[in-house]
């Protein structure tokens, strides 16, 4: 009988080994975090809303955690109609909807080939408005340039009063 047991009394099975528990919530984890970065939150509250309902009927979380996982995806495909997300089914149908997609592609790389020469165009647009912006900024300082001049030699002769005033101060203190 000690043969067919583990060491804390549950039966030598596969649903009570402790990797597999760990590889199953592992893949769980991914599956809502691929669901979550996906946008279906729904498929999310589908998969929390199965494991809740399941703790009723096992306490095994290997048993609950690959259902949960099962159904939520079996029903995400039911609801959005696919698992594989992005791809495109395409029938080609003879010759002239091959000919048709190979258009579509040279059209596709002008678009692309378009949209760069947009944003290159857009970028150097923005470098002549930050040139701008620079030219009047050195302009703004430079104007300001003798004002500052004159409040630094004003604050050396703060300084220099400040300093009068404090010897005339402990003169007349100590005197």
């Amino acid at each position: 009988m000690k043969l067919f047991q583990s060491q804390l009394g549950r039966p030598n099975s596969i649903l009570y080994n402790r990797w597999l528990l760990y590889f199953v919530m592992f893949v769980a984890i991914g599956n809502l975090f691929m669901g979550l970065m996906g946008g279906h939150y729904l498929f999310v509250a589908y998969f929390a809303l199965i494991g809740f309902v399941l703790t009723f009927f096992s306490k095994n979380m290997i048993v609950i955690l690959v259902l949960a996982v099962a159904l939520s995806n079996i029903l995400r495909v039911v609801f959005v109609g696919t698992a594989l997300e992005g791809m495109e089914e395409k029938k080609i149908e003879g010759f002239k909807e091959a000919n048709d997609s190979k258009t579509d592609s040279k059209t596709d790389e002008k678009k692309t080939s378009e949209k760069k020469a947009e944003l290159v165009d857009s970028l150097k647009g923005d470098a002549k408005d930050l040139m701008s912006a620079q030219k009047t900024i050195i302009q703004g300082f430079q104007e300001i340039e003798p004002y500052m001049e004159k409040a630094e030699t004003l604050i050396q002769s703060i300084d220099e009063t400040t300093k009068k005033l404090k010897e005339v101060n402990a003169t007349t203190v100590s005197g």
